[in-house]
């Protein structure tokens, strides 16, 4: 509760926001879905900084392979190859990290279920895409994705809503 009667503060929307400000808590699914979106926002800096790693980290082994004049292994690739295709791997985790804080920002703001669907899609592509640092941080989105799918109204067939 605030000092001041009839003023609220406001913290990740989990205090209700009206002009003469009661204090009310909101639903607990709104908070739910607050809370999954802040999830994702974090999980998704976190799959932003894992692909930033990724792609330094391939960077660094493509400059060495050069250097050293490697071509080509036993397989059908040649190592340049193969060094090319992980690069737009991270490439590909790096965009979709950056879409999962998108939609963890927009779950908070909106405070939709749809959004934890969007973000669920999004996880779940972003971890075939990275690697495997970027795939642990993908999880938490994926139960930051669950969160706000399962919050928002209740479904009790009894009570009405009003207004």
């Amino acid at each position: 509760m605030s000092a001041h009667p009839g003023r609220t503060s406001v913290t990740l929307g989990l205090l209700a926001a009206e002009p003469g400000g009661t204090g009310r808590r909101r639903s607990s699914g709104s908070a739910r879905i607050a809370l999954g979106g802040a999830m994702a926002l974090v999980a998704g800096l976190l799959g932003l900084a894992a692909s930033l790693l990724d792609i330094g980290l391939i960077d660094a082994l493509d400059e060495t392979i050069a250097a050293l004049g490697v071509l080509s292994d036993a397989g059908g690739l040649s190592i340049l190859e193969r060094v090319r295709i992980a690069i737009a791997a991270a490439d590909a985790g790096l965009l979709l990290s950056a879409v999962v804080v998108l939609l963890g920002v927009l779950a908070i703001l909106v405070r939709r279920r749809w959004t934890g669907g969007a973000i669920i899609v999004a996880a779940i592509a972003a971890c075939a895409a990275g690697s495997m640092l970027h795939a642990a941080a993908m999880l938490l989105a994926l139960a930051g994705g669950l969160l706000v799918l399962t919050g928002g109204p209740s479904r009790d067939p009894m009570r009405r809503r009003t207004g």
